[in-house]
């Protein structure tokens, strides 16, 4: 783009519509799979999600809560940092432990996360991000401070979203990709939706930092939400009676 300016959309779509082409023909899986897919039944949304839409609805929105600090804190260091003279690469550097936090965070939970502690983790989280936001949106806060924060942030806000994966996974065992949708593209778009109006909003009342506590009320919302989730075990035991019923 620096180079030949927005003309240069115009000569890499075509060669990345080739490379998908490509990539499409290569690993393109044997006919056999295809007629395997063709005799079985496909299953209706409300199937896959056991005729629980508005449950599926529900958790879509607390999802989307909860990752809106997520979706909103590179943007927001940005324009904080811009504001005091801090050079771009020095943001950049910055940005860099948030999101390295967040891979470490990751990381621990596929190491050490049991199953069965999800909504714990639904509920807890959010609650222990609240404090963090205060310090944040406060205008006086040096930058030493705010990277040293970025950590915590980190671990607890981005490092522990696998578990919103892996609750939905269990809730809708029949609609596993259904679930992924939910927790791990829709919701992060949802949480983007939400951060854009919160981040254009108080930057354009050149006050950034504001919006850290205009984030608050979402964790809260995204805690008590997430209580109000069914847990694992009930959930199982319902479809086991169900199913003995029937």
């Amino acid at each position: 783009v620096s180079t030949w300016g927005l003309s240069s959309v115009w000569i890499l779509a075509p060669l990345y519509a080739g490379l998908i082409i490509v990539l499409y023909q290569i690993g393109k899986p044997p006919a056999a799979l295809f007629e395997r897919d063709r005799k079985q039944k496909s299953q209706s949304l409300s199937q896959m999600l056991e005729g629980r839409v508005p449950l599926a609805l529900f958790l879509f929105m607390v999802c989307s809560l909860r990752l809106v600090p997520n979706m909103a804190m590179d943007k927001l260091i940005s324009f904080i940092l811009k504001d005091q003279d801090v050079s771009a690469f020095q943001i950049g550097l910055i940005q860099s432990v948030f999101l390295f936090s967040a891979s470490a965070g990751m990381l621990l939970m596929a190491f050490r996360f049991k199953s069965g502690h999800e909504k714990l983790f639904m509920v807890v989280c959010p609650l222990l991000g609240i404090p963090l936001m205060l310090v944040l949106g406060w205008e006086g806060c040096p930058i030493w401070l705010m990277t040293l924060l970025l950590i915590p942030i980190g671990l607890i806000l981005w490092g522990t979203s696998p578990a919103m994966v892996s609750y939905s996974h269990q809730l809708f065992p029949k609609g596993g990709g259904v679930a992924s949708a939910i927790t791990m593209g829709m919701a992060w778009g949802g949480g983007g939706m939400i951060q854009a109006k919160i981040t254009s909003h108080f930057v354009a009342l050149g006050m950034p930092q504001r919006a850290f506590h205009a984030i608050i009320p979402c964790l809260l919302l995204a805690t008590v939400g997430a209580m109000l989730l069914p847990s694992l075990s009930s959930a199982l035991q319902s479809k086991t009676e169900t199913v003995e019923t029937a």
